[in-house]
């Protein structure tokens, strides 16, 4: 699903999955600051985890131990681990969605630098997280003369959500607004030069 730009998707994705005050974020301390400034404006608290020196992404062995001193405070209900595939080279996949499971976390990808990469023969975005973001920014693996985004799930309720976020909050009928929602649409320019 397009949106306006690679923020707005991040922060669809939280919002699609209702998180909020109260909720832990896991996310590598080297990123871009979108990742923990979206996370911040829904009122949950990003929670930084070491990187791997090879390779940047988020070091699982590091976000296992905080989620786990994040969940044994028990001041923040762990709901979230965002990575983001930095430099063209995702994240261990595997390894994530492992985690992920074991402690009950959406599993969200940060990709706006690693779309079009691989893990293991499958495209960042096709289903190896929960939901995974893109920014089509110029500098950017896929990118616009502007600014552009999207949203990537095979979850169709998530979908549906997203959709609905994205246009105001909208449902079903034209004026119906059935929850909080933005204005994030990718403009006409910015999506003929994507298609070209």
């Amino acid at each position: 699903m397009s949106c306006a730009n690679g923020t707005d998707a991040l922060q669809l994705a939280l919002m699609a999955l209702e998180i909020g005050p109260g909720d832990a974020v896991f996310v590598p301390s080297f990123t871009y600051t979108a990742t923990a400034e979206v996370i911040l404006l829904l009122g949950a608290r990003p929670v930084f985890v070491d990187v791997d020196p090879a390779t940047y992404n988020v070091d699982l062995a590091a976000a296992d131990a905080a989620i786990e001193r994040v969940a044994r405070e028990g001041v923040l209900r762990p709901a979230a681990l965002m990575t983001v595939d930095l430099f063209g080279m995702p994240v261990d996949y595997d390894g994530a969605r492992v985690l992920a499971d074991r402690y009950g976390l959406a599993l969200i990808s940060d990709a706006a630098q690693g779309f079009g990469a691989s893990f293991k023969g499958r495209r960042v975005g096709s289903g190896l997280a929960d939901i995974t973001t893109a920014s089509f920014f110029p500098a950017k693996p896929l990118g616009c003369y502007g600014d552009g985004g999207a949203v990537f799930t095979d979850d169709d309720r998530i979908a549906a959500v997203i959709r609905s976020i994205c246009l105001h909050g909208k449902g079903a009928a034209k004026y119906d607004v059935v929850r909080v929602g933005m204005n994030s649409r990718l403009d006409t320019l910015q999506a003929a030069v994507l298609l070209s």
